[in-house]
């Protein structure tokens, strides 16, 4: 009778558990529901036009997920995006963690308001995920992305197989709020190629960089004063491109001066500088004079390499917008980043 007795009391026990978790989750359900109502009419205060969105909330017990089978959204500055199969959740084992998912092909397109070729980039799908603290802050994201297609008339076509970008907050134990980024891309096509004695397929192009000092809130030139003089830099872990017998590798500090402009002195490792030059020349970039002299003074801060193969390995200095390798000055002027007031 006892043992009766304490079954029934732990079953009881049990449902209304399962009771209050139920209604709880439903309850969450509504208050997403409603949420994505305010947002949408923040979005229109902003310019954004929500013309297509039909969300879902699904995932009961274990997860709370929004589907939404198409989207259609526009901006006032010429900005679109029309997708299908989007769905984002998060399970109760890790409430922390949002995970989204396109399974679908999305398409994002700039218009200028002020005319000019449009700008389309088209996607076969997308997941990823970020991670938050408790208190709110981002502690860790990554997106992958099949299959894009850049298109601007005019322009080369591009095509990137696939791309892999992370975030991650605290990567520095030196500094606490340095934020890291790196991002991949893996076979980039280029039709027509710039380039056509290296081939349309750049094999990879990548960056890996951290942020030091905390992040301005936003681009603008007060808050990039005030993090250039709280000691903000970028770190260029490692940056370049593998380009058929090409490989360029970039690495070093860069700081904004009291312009806002960047200025530092990076690290290049070049491999295949004969023929990344007679590439330049084929296709009209540069004359056989300009390549010869480039040529003998890349030859003059070249060593063999591992391979046997002769590398360049040279220091980049940028001050005041002007480049110099190994300390020779180049005919190339960086162009004034004009950060909005």
């Amino acid at each position: 009778m006892r043992r009766r007795r304490r079954t029934i009391i732990a079953l009881s026990v049990l449902l209304v558990l399962v009771g209050l978790y139920t209604g709880g989750w439903f309850y969450a359900r509504s208050m997403v529901l409603a949420e994505l109502d305010r947002q949408v009419a923040a979005l229109g205060a902003q310019g954004i036009t929500v013309e297509q969105l039909e969300p879902r909330v699904t995932g009961f017990p274990f997860s709370m997920g929004v589907e939404a089978d198409a989207v259609q959204m526009s901006h006032d500055a010429g900005l679109s995006w029309t997708g299908t199969g989007l769905d984002g959740w998060v399970s109760v084992f890790a409430p922390t963690t949002a995970r989204i998912d396109m399974s679908a092909p999305q398409e994002f397109t700039v218009r200028p308001v002020a005319g000019g070729p449009a700008i389309t980039v088209s996607i076969a799908g997308a997941r990823g995920f970020a991670t938050a603290g408790f208190d709110g802050a981002l502690e860790r994201a990554q997106l992958d992305v099949d299959d894009i297609v850049f298109d601007a008339l005019g322009a080369p076509e591009m095509r990137v197989t696939a791309l892999r970008a992370n975030a991650v907050q605290g990567v520095d134990d030196t500094a606490p709020d340095a934020f890291g980024a790196d991002i991949l891309l893996q076979d980039v096509a280029l039709t027509p190629s710039p380039l056509p004695q290296l081939g349309t397929q750049i094999d990879a192009i990548l960056a890996d960089v951290i942020v030091i000092g905390p992040l301005p809130r936003e681009p603008n030139r007060q808050e990039l004063a005030a993090w250039r003089d709280a000691g903000g830099r970028l770190r260029i872990e490692s940056a370049g491109l593998d380009w058929g017998e090409v490989h360029i590798r970039v690495s070093g500090d860069l700081v904004l001066d009291e312009n806002l402009q960047p200025e530092g002195t990076l690290e290049v490792v070049l491999n295949g500088h004969s023929q990344l030059l007679a590439a330049a020349v084929d296709a009209g970039l540069v004359g056989s004079a300009e390549a010869g002299m480039a040529s003998f003074g890349l030859s003059a801060l070249s060593s063999p390499g591992e391979d046997g193969r002769m590398v360049v390995r040279a220091p980049l200095s940028i001050a005041h917008q002007e480049v110099r390798l190994g300390g020779l000055p180049l005919p190339l002027r960086l162009p004034a980043i004009q950060w909005p007031r």
